[in-house]
Formats: C-alpha cells, structure tokens, sequence
C-alpha cells in the first residue's frame, strides 16, 4: 500500500533536513581544520620570524662572550632541525632562544612561551640517539629556554614540570640528580650583554700583525704544493713572479690570523663574509664559461667584487679589516685551487 501524501513529504522533508545538516556539519569542521592549521603554520612564522632569527643571533654573541670558544657549541638548525638544542657548552647546559612574534597579551605570552618549552623539551626524548652524538660526552644537567622577557611567575612553575616530566623519561644524556630547566633573559648575562649591544655598535677592528719573514719561508716549505700552485700562477701575472708570491703569501697569512679571530669573536661575521667571497669567485667562474678575461683582469675584478660586496655588510667592518678580507680570500684561491690560472 501506497503511503498517504502527507507521509511521504514528512519523508521527503526529514531526508532533505538530514542532507543540510550534514553539509553544514562538514563545512563547520572544514573551517575549524583550516583555522588550525593557519593557527599551526602562524606559529611556524611566530618561531622563525626575522625578529626571532635577530634575537637568536643576539644571544648567540652574548653566549660566546660568556664561554670560550672550546666551550661553546652551535647546532645548525637548516639540516633537519636543531633537535631542540641550539646551543650547549661543555659544563651541561643547553640553551634554546625565542621571541614571540609582535605585541601579544599576558595569557598569550604565556601559552605561547609554554608551548616553545613543551615542544623542545619532547625532542631531547624523540632524537635521543642523535643527541648522545652531538654532545659526544657531554652530560646534560639544564635547559635554558633565553627569551625577551618573563612576564608571570607560571611560566617558573611551568618549568619546574616539565624538568620532573623529562627527568621520568631517563633519557641517557641527561644528569636526573641535576636536571632543571630555567627560563631567563639576557639580563642573567649583564656584562655580556653591554658587550653584545656594544659590538653591534661599534665598528668592528681586529688588529693584524705583520707576518714574520721566517714564518713565510716556513710557509713555503710545509705547503709545497699551495706554493707551486702560487708560482704556476703568479708567472702568468708578473714576471720574475717571487715578489708577487712572498705579497700572496702574507695576504694569506694574514687571512688565515683574522679569520681565526672572527670565527672565535664574530662567529655569525665570519659565515657572512666567508659566503660573500665564495658567491663572488661562483659569478666569476660563470662569467669566464662565455668570455676569456687575462690573469691580471681576473684578480683585479674579484679584488673589485670583494671590495664592493663586503661593504655592503650592516655590521660595521674597519677598512683595514675589509681589505684583508677581499685581498686575503684571492690569495687564498690562488693558492689552494690546483686549477691553472684560467677559472674554469
């Protein structure tokens, strides 16, 4: 028997409301993933943000004033990830950095904060195995999140936590009669700190020492083959060529002196410089895949790109410095690249 009409609209109306209600359904948990996820990619941003990326490498001077350079330890972050530790030093303390992205409020700040504290502590545990090669040794007795500011006492008692929670873990590499974990400012590193601001500026001067004569005559005889490569070289830029390769060998010398002091002092400088001088001898290599330049044209356009490119580096470098660099990493090419004199 058929089913009155009244019946099968009522049957027609409850399918039709069911159908709607499932749509809407869909499309409020729809909007609900997508605000999640934007939620999750802004706090990608919030953690990697420039200003984030600046007070790390601010803490980062004020840590390598604190320690010595046998001391103090940085783990790249650009190859799968730091594993939560940026830094550590020999006497067992990790340190993290973190800046909150832009004006937040207190509850915001404190999750936010909560949140940086929680995920890298959990890595110690997920990348143990890792981590024993890194520290190679070292045991681990505090974690030091270093942040702008610490604006409410439960973000102290929030790490008290998360030091018990860790410690339950026994993971290998830490002391659980020792561990803690600490949120601080760079107003725990007073004098540091005067430094650091100072250093960002000031300019920068390292004083080079002229290279003793016996000490390049030992040069040539402990580096045979960076002196032949010299005198293939420089025979095709000047000639007799041993005036131009005893001048090589000081700017080398000399290099070798500054960049060591850099790399212990201005870590972050020494990677920028290093890099541009690199980048410079890559555009002049493919420049010279379309066009032949003479020996003597070739060192006067990199010694000029140098000059010009090193400049250009916010960080204020004295003239005297700059020169050593843009003189010192041709001398260094010319004597350790086994090529003949054509850059190929």
């Amino acid at each position: 028997m058929r089913k009155p009409l009244t019946a099968r609209w009522a049957v027609f109306f409850r399918i039709l409301f069911i159908a709607y209600f499932k749509e809407r359904l869909s499309l409020i948990f729809s909007r609900r993933s997508i605000k999640i996820f934007k939620r999750m990619e802004m706090d990608k941003i919030d953690e990697k943000s420039n200003d984030g990326i600046e007070w790390e490498n601010y803490c980062e001077k004020i840590l390598r004033l604190k320690y010595s350079r046998k001391s103090f330890f940085t783990i790249p972050h650009e190859d799968r990830g730091d594993h939560g530790l940026e830094f550590f030093t020999r006497d067992g303390t990790i340190f993290q950095c973190y800046k909150p992205n832009g004006p937040c409020s207190m509850e915001e700040h404190k999750k936010k904060i909560q949140k940086k504290i929680n995920d890298d502590l959990k890595k110690l545990d997920q990348y143990k195995n890792e981590i024993i090669q890194l520290l190679d040794g070292t045991v681990i007795n505090e974690w030091v999140l270093l942040t702008p500011e610490i604006r409410t006492k439960d973000l102290i008692k929030y790490c008290n936590k998360k030091a018990k929670e860790t410690i339950q873990k026994n993971i290998p590499y830490i002391d659980n009669k020792a561990f803690h974990v600490k949120i601080e400012t760079d107003n725990s590193f007073p004098e540091e700190k005067i430094r650091a601001n100072r250093i960002r500026e000031s300019e920068i001067n390292v004083e080079v020492q002229p290279i003793p004569k016996d000490e390049m005559e030992s040069w040539k005889i402990s580096n045979a083959n960076f002196h032949q490569n010299l005198h293939n070289k420089c025979s095709k830029i000047s000639t007799p060529p041993d005036q131009l390769i005893d001048e090589i060998i000081e700017r080398y010398l000399v290099l070798e002196d500054l960049t060591d002091a850099y790399r212990d002092e201005f870590p972050d400088l020494y990677v920028e410089v290093s890099r541009i001088a690199s980048d410079n001898l890559t555009v002049l290599k493919n420049d010279s895949l379309f066009s032949k330049v003479l020996p003597n044209d070739t060192v006067s356009l990199l010694l000029k790109k140098n000059r010009e490119n090193l400049t250009r580096i916010t960080q204020k470098i004295s003239e005297n410095n700059l020169e050593a660099f843009a003189i010192g990493f041709i001398s260094k090419w010319l004597a350790e690249c086994k090529m003949d004199f054509a850059i190929k």
